[in-house]
């Protein structure tokens, strides 16, 4: 369970210190545009063709239309509620009875960093 506090952004602050120049701006920036409007989000994240998991929304080697494609199914599910995206999520790993309903209501399960082994 997550609690609701400001320590995911003291952790994003110091997120791959060691891996990049200007760190802290850079963190500083990705967290500041998350708290943002999410119509511009969105669109922040269309722009850069990266989604909030830092994957690529489109493939640019692609023609236009299937560019076009993935950027609208991207721009549709940014409409979708967090509550139905952690529901679609819990069923696609299999949870025990009941532990997929909980995030209907805001029960929210422990972000994948801090489960999963770093192999």
């Amino acid at each position: 369970m997550v609690l609701a506090s400001y320590m995911r952004d003291v952790r994003h602050a110091n997120n791959r210190i060691d891996e990049r120049s200007f760190p802290w701006a850079q963190n500083a920036a990705e967290t500041a545009s998350g708290k943002l409007h999410p119509a511009v989000t969105t669109t922040m994240e269309m722009l850069f063709n990266r989604d909030f998991y830092e994957a690529a929304i489109r493939n640019p080697s692609h023609s236009a239309v299937p560019q076009a494609w993935d950027a609208a199914k991207h721009l549709i599910g940014a409409f979708k509620p967090f509550s139905v995206r952690a529901f679609q999520q819990q069923g696609n790993r299999t949870p025990a009875p009941g532990t997929a309903a909980q995030s209907l209501v805001g029960i929210t399960p422990a972000p994948s960093y801090l489960t999963h082994s770093a192999e």
